[in-house]
């Protein structure tokens, strides 16, 4: 009994322990600290809309595969577009599977998304399509292309939807055999096949395409960046340079439709690709050397002041993962929150004294 009593009165001075740690960080390194008692989350808690109009693409650091990260996506993307603080979204996925949702969402395209796309992942877009009321201008996929059936299907979807009766003699081939709506072991052969006879001939291929040739154009690439990256598993880092020319890869990307577009976008990357800053080794356990992420490439070509970056912490996937990159201020944050059963805690620090002018917001999700 007397153990008992000593840990319930060990964890309640803890807890005023902790709370006083955090007042005290609060007064002198001007950080803010917020706890939310809601599961749901929205920009709309945190930042004015002028704050994020003044931005051209707002991202937030999610750890993929867990359940709040289309709440969350939902949530901000109704937000968003509502207010017309953006009217466009890029993914982290292949510009071919960036097509096809974007014709499902825009198009209702439910048939080409059925080949490619979960079924779960059919009723999220099918969600953001209500949400967004048909009014998101642009849907893009920035990364590399992981399903060759994506390449094959979207160039085929594209080709169809084209007026004229110029079509190359493989497309033709591969539509007639109804290779758009059947996977075979013979797709990559296919893809190369189509790949070898454009740069053979591509003035066939414009003159087909027309209009939406440079769409064709960024699917060959996407199939290119298929070929160079689909087999390796960027969860490891045995491979630096092929790290360092992904990253390249989605700044090369994200630069080109902030160049060539007007239009403001919502995306949740991975954690890794959205700090401003250089990383040190083992951030995120990631690699033993220095790297770059897409935004800190973004940030050094002059980006920086466009991209608005939000890190979410997961309760569940584990604080002490990410203290490898923040003070130990940031622990004391971190284990006020372990002591709040559900919700969201927002640290937001006005002088970057916490974060090394690594990200924006911080964003405890419990």
């Amino acid at each position: 009994m007397v153990d008992r009593v000593f840990k319930i009165k060990y964890f309640f001075l803890t807890v005023i322990l902790v709370l006083a740690s955090n007042i005290f960080l609060l007064s002198q390194n001007d950080i803010e600290f917020e706890y939310f008692k809601k599961e749901a989350i929205s920009f709309s808690q945190f930042y004015s809309k002028d704050e994020l109009s003044s931005n051209r693409l707002i991202l937030v650091g999610e750890t993929h595969f867990q359940k709040k990260n289309d709440e969350l996506f939902l949530n901000n993307v109704a937000y968003l577009v509502e207010d017309s603080i953006i009217n466009g979204i890029l993914l982290e996925e292949g510009y071919c599977t960036g097509y096809i949702i974007e014709q499902l969402v825009n198009h209702n395209n439910v048939e080409l998304a059925e080949e490619n796309l979960s079924n779960r992942e059919i009723k999220f877009f099918q969600e953001i399509s209500k949400e967004s009321q048909l009014s998101l201008k642009k849907i893009i996929g920035i990364d590399y292309e992981k399903s060759g059936t994506a390449i094959l299907q979207s160039i085929l979807h594209l080709s169809k939807s084209q007026t004229n009766n110029s079509r190359p003699k493989i497309l033709n081939v591969a539509i007639e055999n109804n290779w758009d709506r059947l996977y075979t072991s013979k797709n990559d052969e296919i893809l190369l096949g189509v790949y070898s006879d454009w740069q053979e001939d591509t003035s066939e291929y414009y003159k087909h395409f027309k209009a939406n040739y440079s769409v064709f154009r960024l699917m060959m690439d996407s199939y290119k960046s298929y070929t160079m990256y689909s087999k390796f598993d960027f969860n490891e880092c045995f491979d630096s340079t092929l790290i360092v020319a992904r990253e390249k890869f989605m700044t090369q990307n994200v630069k080109h439709v902030l160049d060539t577009t007007e239009i403001s976008y919502y995306g949740q990357f991975g954690s890794l690709h959205i700090p401003y800053t250089t990383q040190s080794k083992q951030y995120f356990g990631r690699c033993d050397y220095p790297w770059n992420s897409c935004v800190s490439y973004l940030s050094e070509s002059g980006y920086q002041n466009e991209v608005l970056s939000i890190q979410l912490v997961y309760r569940k996937f584990g604080v002490e993962f990410y203290q490898c990159f923040l003070d130990a201020d940031f622990q004391l944050y971190s284990s006020y929150f372990n002591f709040k059963r559900r919700g969201i805690g927002v640290l937001r620090d006005n002088n970057s004294v916490l974060f090394e002018d690594t990200f924006d917001l911080l964003i405890f999700v419990y």
